[in-house]
């Protein structure tokens, strides 16, 4: 049925040549956006004189109140979209838009003069648009007061037009001329389980950059547009009604399909947007997702925050769904506003705390429990937070929505919440391990890695505020209180960054190469062979490398200045305006020994000496020194008058701040004495076992420990360290699953210490069913006595009601 039908054949013959009886339908032929088209402009009411079609665009052979207009590409016979207006009872006219599975099909649809017939779908159109009052023009302007109603919808599967309308959008542009907000709600939910979008919105700011909307295909009606791909958003606005041709390449996903953007703008600077699987007010998934703008005179976002929050008991949330939980990104640009250079990603339980109205509630508008534009980020900056990560895109990072990588709280959702709700004692290996990716693209595993030229931190634990500061030693931004952190160089490199204090400043900096991984897709940043290193502890530099190491005592800071992560125009220009003179200084990565240039002082060096296993002690710092042959001594040795008198072999050097003194020891090999505390457990019921590890050597001890409980195991961590003549303890948390005793043995490393037996009682059998007598065979009995008394319960009530 795809062909136009007129309604004699005489009809026919005069269109065909040329001559358009009055209200016969004409057809246009050229071009749109390159593709071959073909329109059929249906006039209803009025004929389409020839003087009009030889000198007039095809848009103006009809009007957008009555008439229709069909499409066709490629193939003059395959009608893809077809345009039809109506004028309703109270003189405003309506916009129906159809398609065929959402434009992939031609259309099925019949046409005998000005009589259109639609038959795919049942003849139900995907899109019905209206204005709120008058016409598509005000004053020669779009009107950008709308409402329009959607018969189309994705939730598990696609859903084409069937009569029942699946969302309504109100769009308003409160006299201003220009699209202010919409909202668009769900009319019909068959799938009221699924996590499936219900609400949306979008919000002009006011510091927007001024609207600019794509020229319109027919400026008599100007939200429709059609072309092989839409408008650059950071140019114009995309039309908010479009259908997307093929493109050259003939690999266009989207060829033939009918898009819908937002009227106001789609994640460009200067919006507010919600996207949200609940309705009002309690919104999650993408609520808020806030575009800032500042600068004018363009397009792009310098800051997005965006809130991945979900209140306790959200059905849609992830699991523990028990646990009020907010997830957010937030990102900002330097130097290059097309490339993002800074992001957070911050976990925590804080719950929005203030009512925000979009749009006029009443007249479409909508009635939220979230934070503001204005407020959000000063929201965020004055809380404590469990978990944040902090990530530099070193050479900056493209895109509209910010920096996705490195974000433990989106990838590794289960294990992340688990561990703050208590469920767990073990965050992440994400966190302190990334997977390291050899571009950036967004994979799956996105959220738990880093790129290269991407470098992040980490803190979880202690609930702080987000806050940076800039490193003198490596002239480079960092989280306060961070825990460590990566950089992924790339091949396989890594410069790992080092809290040795557990303070608020980074004070070590190693570059090291990640062990193999075999048979893994993506390796991680497991703590690998060090190339080399640099230490800032108690007023020394202390260099490691290959062919030797360096101490020098040397006036530093570890912080120059603090940094609130910006909140506004005001804040991020002062932020750029601290940053810029370091931009050209901050220190090769690959190149650690040249840092101490900065740092002029006395210093020792050492030649042919290896240093390791450098820590912070309570009186200052120590490490392990290693001499394969008679060491070269160059400097001042009074820096250090241990180092005199050195014969090959392993020593133990150590300096104590308070005194201003070292000291010297042999190298001692790590002996574990393992102890263990173990309770009387009971079945079901979650218990913790007691260690004690000491190592009674003077050097460290490193390597991954698993305790196993009869034939199971239980993490207790991948990279342990018993320091040197250092005792050290964890609780491990088990939950039997079936009585019974089990043979206790913690594994370090390679060796295997016998701990004793655990004990484990049978949990209490209910007492219900054998009160009731059904032990046994008794119990389809019991059941029988059970439904006779709640029938009997039933009939009683009924006469009790009667009466």
């Amino acid at each position: 049925m795809r062909f136009l039908r007129l309604s004699t054949s005489i009809s026919s013959l005069w269109v065909a040549l040329g001559v358009a009886l009055a209200g016969a339908p004409v057809t246009w032929q050229g071009q749109i956006d390159g593709v071959p088209a073909w329109v059929t402009v249906v006039p209803r009411g009025h004929e389409i004189p020839e003087a009009v079609r030889q000198n007039e665009p095809w848009w103006r052979w009809g009007n957008t109140r009555t008439d229709a207009y069909l499409f066709a590409f490629e193939r003059p016979d395959e009608v893809r979209l077809i345009l039809e207006f109506v004028l309703l009872e109270d003189g405003r006219p309506e916009a129906r838009v159809y398609v065929n599975e959402g434009g992939r099909l031609p259309l099925e649809y019949t046409l005998e003069g000005e009589a259109l017939r639609v038959f795919s779908h049942g003849g139900h159109p995907l899109l019905r648009v209206r204005p709120e009052e008058g016409a598509w023009l005000v004053d020669g302007r779009p009107n950008y007061d709308l409402n329009l109603w959607q018969d189309y919808d994705d939730c598990g599967g696609e859903q084409f037009p069937d009569g029942r309308l699946d969302w309504q959008m109100w769009v308003r542009s409160e006299g201003t001329g220009v699209p202010v907000w919409e909202v668009q709600r769900r009319m019909y939910d068959p799938f009221p389980n699924r996590s499936c979008r219900r609400l949306a919105a979008t919000v002009r700011l006011p510091e927007a950059p001024p609207f600019k909307a794509a020229a319109p295909l027919m400026p008599s009606f100007p939200y429709l547009g059609i072309a092989q791909k839409p408008s650059d958003r950071f140019v114009e606005n995309p039309h908010p009604i479009f259908f997307d041709l093929p493109d050259k390449t003939g690999q266009d996903p989207f060829a033939y399909r009918l898009r819908l953007y937002p009227f106001v703008g789609f994640q460009i600077g200067g919006v507010y947007t919600i996207n949200s699987l609940r309705p009002a007010p309690h919104p999650d998934f993408e609520s808020p997702f806030v575009f800032y703008s500042f600068d004018p005179r363009t397009r792009y976002a310098h800051m997005v925050i965006r809130s991945g929050g979900y209140r306790e008991g959200d059905p849609f949330g992830p699991e523990p769904k028990s646990v009020q939980r907010n997830e957010i990104r937030y990102s900002w640009k330097l130097f290059d506003e097309t490339r993002w250079r800074y992001g957070l990603q911050i976990n925590g339980t804080h719950a929005f705390d203030q009512e925000v109205e979009i749009g006029r509630v009443g007249a479409g508008g909508v009635r939220v429990e979230l934070i503001s534009a204005e407020d959000f980020p000063r929201w965020i900056n004055e809380r404590a937070w469990e978990v944040v990560t902090f990530v530099e895109a070193v050479n900056g990072y493209p895109g509209s929505e910010g920096i996705y990588f490195y974000a433990p709280g989106y990838q590794s959702q289960a294990r992340l919440w688990a561990w703050l709700s208590g469920a767990t004692d073990y965050p992440p290996d994400a966190l302190a391990y990334p997977y390291l990716q050899p571009d950036d693209r967004l994979v799956e595993v996105a959220g738990a890695s880093l790129p290269p030229a991407f470098r992040g931190e980490y803190h979880a634990g202690t609930p702080r505020k987000p806050r940076l500061y800039l490193s003198p030693i490596d002239n480079r931004l960092h989280l306060r209180y961070a825990q460590g952190g990566v950089w992924n160089l790339g091949n396989g490199w890594v410069l790992r960054t080092l809290n040795l204090t557990g303070g608020p400043h980074i004070e070590g900096w190693t570059r090291e190469r990640v062990p193999e991984q075999l048979g893994v897709s993506m390796p991680q940043a497991f703590t690998g062979t060090v190339q080399e290193a640099l230490y800032a502890l108690h007023g020394y530099l202390v260099y490691a490398g290959e062919d030797g190491f360096e101490l020098r005592q040397a006036d530093y800071a570890l912080e120059a200045f603090t940094l609130t992560p910006p909140e506004d125009r005001t804040s991020w220009e002062a932020f750029r305006s601290r940053l810029a003179p370091y931009e050209a200084q901050a220190r090769d990565p690959f190149d650690l020994r040249a840092w101490l240039e900065a740092f002029p002082g006395p210093a020792v060096r050492v030649a042919g000496a290896r240093l390791s296993e450098v820590r912070a002690t309570p009186e200052g710092f120590r490490f392990v020194l290693s001499l394969s042959s008679q060491p070269q001594l160059r400097g001042d040795l009074g820096l250090v008058p241990v180092l005199r008198g050195l014969e090959p072999g392993r020593y133990v050097l150590s300096y104590d701040a308070r005194t201003g003194t070292w000291r010297r020891q042999v190298a001692t090999e790590p002996r574990l004495e393992v102890t263990a505390r173990i309770p009387e457990m009971v079945q079901y019921v979650p218990g913790r076992i007691s260690l004690r590890v000491r190592n009674a050597g003077t050097v460290d001890w490193s390597g991954s420990a698993v305790l196993y409980v009869g034939g199971e195991g239980v993490p207790v961590g991948r990279e342990v360290v018993v320091p040197g003549l250092t005792e050290v303890g964890w609780e491990v948390p088990w939950a039997p699953e079936a009585p019974g005793r089990y043979e206790v043995r913690l594994l370090m490393g390679t060796k295997v210490f016998s701990l004793g037996e655990v004990a484990v009682e049978a949990a209490a059998r209910p007492q219900g069913w054998n009160a009731l007598g059904l032990a046994g065979g008794g119990v389809l009995a019991g059941v029988l006595v059970i439904l006779a008394v709640g029938l009997a319960v039933v009939v009683l009530r009924g006469i009790w009601e009667a009466a």
